[in-house]
């Protein structure tokens, strides 16, 4: 009996799994480019039918040699379990959050892992569902899609908290497709209306003078300033109505005109040494 070469189920030498020229899969981000090369490499064996369920046993039945050629390729297919690849999926979905990354990059990254979990979980392939098949279906699907919501909701940052509660009272739900295109209106928005401060700017103004810190005024003992530039020494402004402060500066207008130097200055000095010790005690 002749080998059909032709046949989706026609194992060549060269079909194996070490003969798929793909990248390793590293995670979530290279997601995409990873599957679409590797459907590329399935189907140009033909083989992309037995990871997406289409070849089924049933379709030879009636051919003992292509049913054992069938159970050959899906062998192959099946030949490592899923369940710690699903678990690490499944874990990743839980802890991953939008980390102040865009809506878009948040979105993408969730909907690779959501991906890579429906193939790897994917329903039998009925040819001609009835009504009632069709209504399950429907509500398997909303209810997934309802369930993704949440999770997409979850891992957003707090400063979508105000969009959050009203599209979550929404009937019926949004898609996630739907709620990921609001909240990227909401952020275009931001990002237009939301000044951005100038990083030299703020950095001027920040900035801190080590040298000016260590200086200490040997009159007042005040750090950050000389002597020639003391404020008890030179006078404050007029209009500064800190009342401590005030009292400290009469003090310290005190403290100068009662020092013995000053005894012995020109009688001009003195008389206005007197003049301001009668203002000081009004």
């Amino acid at each position: 009996m002749a080998i059909d070469t032709n046949s989706v189920v026609y194992l060549h030498p060269n079909d194996g799994s070490y003969f798929i020229s793909v990248d390793k899969l590293t995670g979530a981000a290279d997601y995409r480019s990873w599957r679409r090369y590797m459907e590329i490499a399935l189907a140009s064996k033909k083989k992309i039918g037995f990871v997406l369920g289409t070849v089924l046993i049933s379709t030879y039945a009636q051919d003992p040699v292509k049913a054992d050629q069938w159970d050959t390729c899906n062998s192959m297919r099946f030949s490592m379990g899923n369940g710690s690849r699903k678990y690490k999926l499944n874990k990743d979905l839980y802890q991953l959050k939008q980390n102040n990354n865009s809506v878009n990059q948040y979105d993408t990254a969730m909907s690779s892992l959501w991906e890579e979990l429906d193939s790897m979980s994917a329903l039998l392939v009925i040819s001609e569902p009835s009504a009632d098949v069709r209504n399950l279906l429907n509500v398997v699907a909303r209810n997934q899609e309802e369930s993704r919501l949440f999770q997409f909701m979850n891992g957003l940052d707090d400063h979508f908290g105000a969009m959050r509660s009203p599209m979550l009272m929404l009937t019926p739900l949004p898609t996630v497709e739907s709620a990921c295109s609001m909240l990227e209106q909401e952020e275009s928005q931001r990002e237009v209306l939301l000044p951005r401060a100038d990083p030299d700017v703020s950095a001027m103004y920040s900035r801190q003078n080590p040298e000016r810190t260590s200086i200490t005024c040997s009159h007042c003992g005040g750090k950050g300033h000389l002597q020639s530039k003391c404020w008890y020494l030179h006078g404050f402004q007029r209009n500064h109505s800190n009342p401590d402060l005030t009292h400290s500066i009469m003090q310290g207008k005190a403290r100068y005109l009662t020092k013995p130097g000053i005894q012995n200055l020109h009688p001009d000095l003195q008389q206005l040494h007197s003049l301001l010790r009668v203002d000081l005690v009004m």
